[in-house]
C-alpha cells in the first residue's frame, strides 16, 4: 500500500516536471509566433515603401518605366514568397502549440486522477 502511494507520488512528480517542461516549451513556441508575425509586419511595411518609392520613381524618369515595372514585379514577387513561407511557418508553429497544449491537457488531467487515487488511497488506509 504504502508503496503504491510512494509510486503514484513518484508519477505525480514525473507528470508534473513533464508538464512543466511542456510549459517551457509551449511560451518558446509562442515567442517563435509573436517574431515571425513580427517579421511579417516588418516585409507589409517594407512592400508599402517599395511601393511609395516605385511611384516617385516612375513619376521623376517615364523613360524607364518597362524597367521599373519589371523590377517591381520581381520585388513583389520575392517579398510574396518569402510571407507566404512565414504563413506557412506560423501556421505549423501554431499547429504545434495546439497539439502541445492538449498535451498540457491530457498531463493535466492524468496528474488529477493520480491525485484522486492518491487522495483516496490515503483516505483508505
Amino acid at each position: 500500500m504504502k508503496d503504491d502511494i510512494a509510486r503514484k507520488e513518484q508519477n505525480i512528480q514525473t507528470l508534473e516536471k513533464e508538464k512543466d517542461q511542456l510549459s517551457i516549451e509551449l511560451l518558446a513556441k509562442n515567442e517563435v509566433i509573436n517574431q515571425q508575425k513580427e517579421k511579417i509586419d516588418e516585409q507589409a511595411a517594407n512592400e508599402y515603401k517599395i511601393k511609395n518609392l516605385t511611384t516617385k520613381l516612375k513619376q521623376a524618369d517615364k523613360n524607364s518605366s518597362v524597367l521599373e515595372e519589371e523590377l517591381e514585379n520581381v520585388q513583389k514577387t520575392k517579398l510574396y514568397k518569402k510571407n507566404e513561407a512565414l504563413k506557412k511557418y506560423i501556421a505549423n508553429l501554431t499547429n504545434e502549440k495546439e497539439e502541445m497544449e492538449k498535451a498540457l491537457e491530457v498531463q493535466s488531467n492524468k496528474i488529477d486522477e493520480i491525485n484522486q487515487s492518491l487522495s483516496a488511497s490515503k483516505a483508505g488506509t
